[in-house]
């Protein structure tokens, strides 16, 4: 009952506006030859960027969208910690990234339905905390990291950071002994961290108020750990992907069209070229799963909006 209430307070307008399809609707294709796919790239991946400099995010440089390995890309736990809570004021990705599944609508020639699960999952962490929702972030072999929110038995909401744990179900594990250690830290401030901790960095603050009104009053941190190593963030990298789509986008269910070039593989539901799908849905693709292919659909996409109307 908790994770239901903490949803509905963040429900959106989104759907009022949806009504004047007609006056949001923009075009989501190219219409000028003059940008090609590596500008209209280029261009959302340096807006990546300058977000970060607007969010405080000193030690954090991305190359891409969506997180595969690529030399250069790199972040710290503290500059994780204020993206993700940046993240969690937005009503739309609440939405999203509590769901367990979803069932994505596909258009074009190969016209079909895609249930899609979500990542961010662990029994074992599920028996102590709600999961409100999240994102996974994986390159193998070394990298197992995640931001989740959590709710706790006595209702208390913690964004949580770990990055670098060993193992898909450690990095969960790292976040339940991460909020455990902070409680006792505030209790104890000499509290030493477990030996069972994995994690190389990770962060913890404690939500006091309702994410939607964090503008004026950021909660304070907990727990800290390594928090200027720098770490590659794998698909960690989205919850900035999905920010800016959110910041670009007025009309959620326009719809865009995945390209050749779109397909850069990894994790994800199989696309094909000519598939069309909503920005609505591309949302859920990208938190659930992670789809890869759908983040540098969105890069391009996006990329080219900047480049043909400077927004």
């Amino acid at each position: 009952m908790a994770k239901k209430r903490f949803l509905m307070k963040a429900t959106s307008n989104h759907d009022k506006t949806c009504s004047h399809d007609s006056d949001l609707q923009r075009v989501t294709q190219p219409v000028s030859l003059s940008v090609t796919t590596d500008e209209a790239i280029a261009s959302f991946v340096q807006a990546m960027n300058q977000k970060c400099t607007l969010l405080g995010l000193t030690n954090t440089r991305f190359t891409n969208a969506h997180g595969l390995a690529t030399s250069g890309q790199s972040t710290t736990a503290a500059d994780l910690s204020k993206l993700f809570l940046q993240v969690c004021g937005i009503s739309e990705i609440l939405r999203v990234w509590g769901a367990k599944s979803y069932t994505v609508g596909i258009g074009g020639p190969h016209q079909r339905s895609v249930k899609v699960v979500t990542t961010v999952k662990n029994p074992q962490l599920e028996k102590e905390f709600v999961i409100l929702g999240g994102k996974s972030g994986t390159l193998v072999p070394d990298i197992y990291s995640a931001a989740v929110l959590l709710e706790d038995q006595d209702n208390q909401i913690f964004a949580v950071i770990v990055l670098q744990s060993n193992s898909t179900t450690q990095r969960y594990l790292d976040a339940a002994l991460l909020v455990k250690a902070a409680k006792k830290r505030q209790l104890d401030p000499n509290y030493q961290l477990p030996v069972e901790l994995q994690a190389i960095a990770g962060e913890v603050v404690q939500i006091t108020n309702q994410p939607l009104f964090w503008t004026h009053q950021v909660p304070k941190k907990m727990l800290s750990l390594n928090e200027k190593q720098k770490i590659r963030p794998a698909s960690l990298t989205k919850l900035m992907t999905v920010l800016l789509l959110t910041e670009h986008v007025s009309n959620l269910h326009e719809r865009f069209t995945i390209q050749e070039t779109d397909l850069v593989g990894g994790s994800g539901p199989r696309l094909w070229p000519g598939d069309t799908m909503s920005y609505w849905d591309a949302l859920y693709l990208m938190m659930l799963p992670s789809a890869n292919n759908v983040a540098q659909a969105i890069s391009r996409v996006i990329g080219e909006k900047i480049q043909l109307y400077g927004t």
